[in-house]
């Protein structure tokens, strides 16, 4: 149930960077279809919010800031494939800088929703021992140095770092891996926290 989950979620954002977001080799410049953006955005994280919230009794994935979350998220997995793409083209340091200013403040707005999510007061007491497997329990290493270090922290400092240096594009890759790497490792524990909590 959570893998096919994921497997719809990650078809619909490749489709989202495909199709709404593309580089114009000619002008060098990053060009956003901003409607087909909008449209392909909000679908890929609503639909993944409502297949998540089909999940009555997983309290932990009815939260009311998920779909924030997958929104936020969704910036981040844009924004990260087009600095792969903008480093693979060569594109020029307006464009990098553009792109690195949009990660980093996604990210921000991702960590500071993470928090958000998990030391709220949550809606019952399954969804409460849920998110306490994630942040003392089982799943915490995973979730502080994975999720939240690899995956947020790490990409933001190294972003706030080459934006301060003005030396862009090799932080902002590895930036951009990190960050990838951290939505991957948030959504696996997210499936999975949400379900060790008895249905009864």
């Amino acid at each position: 149930m959570g893998s096919n989950r994921r497997v719809h979620t990650n078809r619909i954002r490749w489709t989202f960077v495909r199709l709404a977001i593309h580089i114009d080799s000619r002008r060098n410049a990053v060009r956003i279809d901003s409607i087909s953006c909008r449209r392909f955005w909000n679908g890929s994280a609503g639909y993944s919010a409502f297949l998540f919230a089909q999940g009555k009794g997983r309290d932990l994935w009815q939260s009311r800031l998920f779909l924030w979350q997958l929104l936020s998220q969704a910036i981040v997995a844009g924004a990260s494939v087009l600095i792969i793409l903008a480093v693979v083209e060569s594109r020029n340091l307006r464009t990098m800088r553009t792109l690195d200013e949009i990660l980093v403040m996604s990210l921000l707005v991702s960590l500071a929703i993470a928090m958000g999510e998990l030391f709220f007061e949550h809606l019952s007491e399954d969804a409460k021992l849920a998110a306490e497997l994630m942040i003392r329990g089982e799943l915490r290493r995973r979730f502080w140095l994975g999720a939240i270090g690899l995956g947020l922290v790490l990409p933001s400092a190294i972003l706030a770092v080459g934006l301060y240096t003005g030396i862009l594009t090799p932080p902002a890759l590895l930036a951009a891996v990190c960050a990838r790497a951290g939505i991957w490792i948030f959504e696996s524990i997210w499936i999975e926290a949400g379900q060790p909590v008895a249905l009864s």
